[in-house]
């Protein structure tokens, strides 16, 4: 143009449709370059605006995170990683006489191996599509997670293959080969006399290397559980990688506990048995005295069932203990932080009378005085009758937020909530911890003297103020006389009681004062301004109740929704990703224990099953049989659940405190109060052993329909 241009622009619409997080540097660095280029090649150019900020941020999420579901799946990695080899070496130890037969027969060690290579690659490349898919289903539906073990319909997320991390795919191919071939290389290096020699008794291979694998995990839990005692709490949620204060090691000192404590627990077993085969010998049946001599001779191999049984059960209850707390600390900090169920005010500050208020763009900003004339004339001053007869609304009362300086030689600023003390403590939320007497006598200490002021135990033992003592304050009504302290009105007070915590009172709004709303209103001559809280019934809709309000010609100012609120916080991602992803561990740990134990004692009792033949054909009857059998599994699967009952409350003892999940960097209001989710442990602990009884009842049911003769014929020599 000849004219030229004063200011020209370009905006770029980038397509995220393909967006992986994991490329956001590459990103930050091609946004940076087109700036420095506008720069150099535009006079007076500059790039005003750019997702520079926006990626960083969501690239420290995700890093957040995968650490934080890192830290919560390493359990399951690890049982993962046993029930693999567990499976394998069973392979193994039922090929193990055709590997002997190849190797005396002039087979090499590559040639076997090489065969055992293929069989386990093509199991990969099988394996392969199957997995993929079934961890993007789980990724899917890990976005409906509401809590642990429930899910709730609501928009999933986005799931696609681009943002897979195909190195921890590669890793799982790797394991799976290294546990595969691992047990086929040991095979090779026995012909068939060694392999007999071998399998003639059962051997407690590997003690001593399970043992120093033992005491480097429990110096290693012992330090983790040290450092995070010393940092104190770990808000999950707001956990950034890049703080130099946060150690990823501390996300991992649950999941150490975890590995570290069941594997401990199942060598124990190995000491235990022997005084379980002692005590066998005083029982009043030989099936008894079988069962217990049985487990004392080779219970070495329940040991690996035993541990991921316990794993298992603890992961549940801990998880179970860790989301229970979570979500009752999330309910009371948004019941603490919104006060009722639905808050609001009536009439605006006066700073906000010139913008976005219900009396339209450019009124004149007000004094209390003109606020409390408006509220007589207006429509908006309705009895609270009004409020109660909205579908769904129990109870209503008027709140006043003020501001109040105290007259003392040191003058602290904070707030005042004047409140009708007969109606208050029906509809506030107030938590049995927040002071030394409930809501209600606090109150009633109140309705003692009009005077009264509720004061904080902080702010009482900064004055030292006690019971009966009088303060003075200079209350502010509205923005405009906070700033001027001359528009200010002093009131006497006498002090009823103190708290340590009281609904709305936030950290970053300071400290706050509760009096009688009614004295205010007198002393001042007239109605002040105020807002309204309500108690809703179970159930009732928000929205519904914003409308009846609405129907009452009330302009509700900062309307507070606690349903609306919770639901927000309940769909947080990183909320959604931890409570959906401790679901998928714990299942998937549960399936993997069941089959573990389940092929464990098929094999066991396969093994077995020429003794079994052997002891009938000398006069045990097959009822004695049976009892041996269920004396010996019931034993193993009643310790297997308590240890991880057991384990799984101690966890939650120990960790769960230092695990509140919130969107905060330091721990906010109201304490955290960790807990144990008994009902889940023990309907846990119960549904698991009725599972695993029924299964093992089912096992005893083949061996009662096995035929003596064919045994025999057939067995394997012991």
């Amino acid at each position: 143009m000849a004219e030229k241009t004063g200011f020209a622009s370009w905006y770029y619409v980038l397509d995220d449709t393909r967006m992986n997080l994991k490329d956001a540097p590459k990103h930050i660095l091609g946004l940076q370059r087109i700036a420095r280029e506008v720069e150099e090649r535009l006079p007076g150019g500059q790039m005003n605006d750019g997702p520079i900020a926006e990626l960083r941020r969501g690239q420290e999420r995700k890093t957040a995170q995968t650490l934080i579901l890192l830290g919560f799946s390493l359990p399951l990695v690890g049982l993962l990683v046993c029930f693999v080899a567990a499976i394998s070496a069973l392979l193994v130890r039922a090929q193990g006489q055709e590997i002997a037969m190849l190797i005396s027969r002039g087979s090499s060690r590559s040639q076997v191996l090489g065969l055992m290579t293929i069989e386990a690659l093509v199991v990969s490349a099988l394996g392969l599509p199957l997995g993929t898919a079934l961890g993007l289903t789980l990724a899917w539906l890990l976005g409906y997670s509401y809590t642990f073990l429930r899910f709730a319909v609501h928009e999933s997320l986005q799931v696609s293959l681009l943002t897979a991390d195909w190195r921890l795919v590669a890793l799982g191919a790797a394991l799976f080969l290294g546990a595969r071939l691992g047990p086929a290389w040991a095979a090779t290096r026995m012909n068939i006399l060694a392999h007999e020699r071998g399998s003639a008794r059962w051997r407690n291979a590997l003690g001593t290397g399970r043992r120093l694998l033992l005491l480097l995990l429990g110096v290693a839990t012992a330090y983790a559980y040290r450092q995070l005692a010393q940092r104190g709490t770990l808000g999950l949620v707001s956990w950034l990688p890049g703080d130099p204060t946060n150690d990823p090691l501390l996300l991992l000192a649950p999941s150490l506990f975890l590995l570290t404590a069941p594997l401990a627990f199942a060598e124990l077993l190995m000491f235990l048995v022997s005084p379980v085969a002692w005590a066998g010998k005083a029982a009043p049946t030989a099936g008894i005295y079988l069962g217990c001599m049985a487990l004392g001779r080779e219970g070495g191999q329940y040991r690996l069932s035993t541990y991921m049984l316990v794993l298992a059960l603890s992961l549940g209850v801990f998880y179970g203990s860790l989301a229970r707390s979570a979500d009752e600390w999330l309910l009371d900090r948004r019941q603490y932080e919104v006060g009722a169920d639905i808050t609001f005010r009536l009439f605006p500050d006066a700073g906000e009378l010139s913008t976005d208020s219900a009396f339209g763009p450019g009124a004149q900003s007000v004094g209390a005085r003109e606020q409390a004339l408006v509220a007589e004339e207006s429509p908006a001053l309705v009895p609270l009758s009004e409020y109660e007869r909205i579908p769904g609304v129990m109870r209503a009362v008027r709140v006043g937020d003020y501001w109040a300086t105290t007259q003392t030689d040191d003058p602290v600023e904070l707030r005042l909530l004047a409140a009708e003390r007969t109606r208050f403590a029906e509809i506030a939320y107030f938590r049995r911890d927040y002071a030394a007497l409930s809501l209600g006598a606090l109150m009633n200490s109140l309705g003692q003297n009009p005077q009264g002021v509720l004061l904080p135990r902080e702010l009482a033992g900064r004055l030292h103020l006690g019971t009966g003592d009088r303060l003075r304050l200079n209350v502010a009504f509205d923005e405009q006389a906070r700033r001027d302290s001359a528009q200010r009105y002093s009131y006497a007070f006498v002090v009823a009681g103190v708290f340590d915590y009281f609904p709305t009172m936030e950290r970053d709004q300071g400290l706050l004062a509760v009096a009688n709303l009614d004295y205010l209103q007198e002393a001042s001559g007239g109605a002040l301004p105020h807002g309204i809280w309500l108690r809703l019934a179970p159930g009732t809709s928000s929205q519904g109740v914003r409308e009846g309000i609405q129907r009452l010609r009330v302009a509700p100012y900062h309307l507070q929704s606690l349903s609306e609120v919770l639901a927000r916080d309940q769909r947080r991602l990183e909320r959604v990703g931890i409570f959906g992803m401790i679901s998928v561990c714990f299942v998937a740990s549960a399936l993997l224990a069941a089959v573990g134990m389940v092929v464990s004692n098929v094999t066991a009792m396969a093994r077995r099953a020429t003794r079994l033949a052997v002891v009938q054909a000398l006069g045990l009857g097959r009822g004695g049989v049976l009892v041996s059998l269920a004396v010996e599994h019931l034993l193993t699967v009643v310790y297997g659940v308590a240890g991880g009952l057991g384990i799984g409350v101690l966890a939650a003892r120990l960790y769960v405190p230092f695990f509140p999940l919130t969107e905060m960097r330091q721990t906010p209001v109201p304490p955290f109060l960790p807990q144990v989710d008994w009902p889940l442990a023990w309907g846990l602990a119960s549904g698991v052993g009725a599972a695993l009884v029924a299964i093992e009842g089912v096992l005893l049911w083949r061996v009662a329909r096995m035929r003596i003769f064919e045994a025999l014929r057939l067995g394997m020599r012991q």
